[in-house]
């Protein structure tokens, strides 16, 4: 299974990305498939790289003087705070989209990962990632 801390960084490029979609290409779509691919030896060259598109995507957050958290990386801790269905459907989310990302659209991936990060979600709305 993917990392966990790097499941945390490639939801924070995903929030990053909201809003500025226009800047989101095939490198960046690249980049999350390579980070989902789960390489372990791997883990600290595809932080930096997320982080440095996350700058790329959202620069002005950098240097922000009000800090909204709106592109912060998410913290899976937060799963605690999660029922236990809603945590499952999470896990079982970021395992699928460890095995299957290459063959899933962007805007499916972008979409699986924003929603891993949200909290107060119901089962509900994680169902229909699972077709």
């Amino acid at each position: 299974m993917i990392p966990m801390s790097l499941v945390g960084r490639l939801v924070g490029l995903v929030r990053a990305a909201e809003g500025n979609e226009d800047l989101v290409d095939a490198g960046t779509m690249d980049l999350i498939r390579e980070a989902l691919a789960g390489d372990d030896s791997r883990i600290a060259d595809l932080e930096a790289r997320i982080a440095a598109e996350k700058r790329r995507l959202a620069p002005d957050c950098i240097t922000c003087a009000v800090k909204c958290g709106r592109t912060d990386d998410w913290d899976p801790s937060s799963l605690d705070e999660d029922g236990d269905e809603v945590r499952a459907l999470k896990l079982s989310l970021i395992e699928y989209l460890g095995g299957n990302a290459k063959g899933m659209t962007d805007d499916d991936i972008l979409r699986a990962l924003y929603h891993i990060g949200l909290a107060g979600l119901e089962p509900q709305d994680l169902e229909p990632f699972f077709g």
